[in-house]
């Protein structure tokens, strides 16, 4: 499956376990959706933004074939980035990830609309291929400067503030919610644990998880992005986001990374 979307896959939707499983039903209503929301994509957008991920990943894992160890991230994060993402979402975050050092100032959680079993296995890829940190998010957990925190399908995610810093907790989800994980949660209780300190972004995606989340992020004095239309490969979720007045920035998917690190006072590589 990771690989299909590397290839230029928009979505997949993962097969019930049971063929008569109950959840077949609400199956049914996300494939509709998926098949809608391809139908109205800009496909040549994915297919630039995945060349241009594969070609800087082939030009990092060359620099990293040298025996010194990675780097690892160390320090808490206090500024904390928080991202939602859909369909199209995995190739946006390759492309955004293939450009931020491993030094980061910035702890990052994401939500990427995805079934549970897959994102483990997303996170550890996206480890193996660029110099920053990634993991999935697991509860307890602290989020460090320059390490990227993937929320597991089928869970919640939400950050919380600790002893040390800011951590993740996983919680479980409601029967019948349509968004798990949601983008909403995640962006909510980060403005309530970091308030001012939030960067939110709302990258490409159908339906508007999102846009509740950046209008409390925006409220708590927070930095609130969208994707730009010009680049996004369904424009649902930005365009929700940027409806509420609540978006600070409206930024094409190739700026981003600049964007966010000139936030974090840093230079582009």
């Amino acid at each position: 499956m990771l690989r299909a979307l590397e290839l230029g896959a928009l979505d997949f939707v993962a097969k019930p376990e049971k063929m008569a499983s109950p959840n077949l039903k609400q199956i049914r209503g996300e494939l509709v959706d998926k098949v809608l929301a391809g139908a109205g994509s800009r496909v040549e957008q994915l297919r630039r933004r995945i060349d241009s991920a594969r070609d800087t990943g082939a030009m990092e894992a060359e620099a990293r074939s040298s025996p010194a160890p990675r780097p690892r991230p160390v320090a808490a994060a206090s500024e904390l980035v928080v991202v939602g993402a859909s369909t199209g979402g995995p190739s946006s975050l390759r492309a955004i990830l293939s450009r931020l050092p491993s030094d980061f100032l910035f702890g990052m959680v994401v939500v990427q609309h995805m079934p549970a079993r897959f994102t483990k296995a997303f996170a550890e890829r996206l480890d193996q291929e660029f110099p920053i940190s990634v993991r999935e998010a697991t509860s307890g957990s602290l989020i460090h400067r320059g390490e990227v925190v993937i929320a597991p399908g089928g869970f919640h995610t939400e950050v919380r503030p600790c002893s040390r810093g800011l951590e993740t907790i996983v919680l479980p989800a409601e029967v019948g919610e349509r968004y798990v994980p949601s983008v909403d949660r995640l962006l909510s209780s980060a403005a309530d644990s970091a308030g001012s300190r939030v960067v939110a972004l709302v990258l490409t995606g159908m339906g508007s998880d999102g846009a509740m989340g950046v209008q409390y992020v925006h409220i708590h004095g927070g930095r609130t992005l969208a994707e730009d239309e010009s680049t996004a490969v369904v424009f649902g979720m930005p365009r929700a986001a940027i409806a509420t007045g609540a978006v600070d920035s409206v930024v094409p998917l190739d700026a981003i990374p600049t964007h966010l690190l000139t936030l974090a006072g840093q230079r582009s590589p």
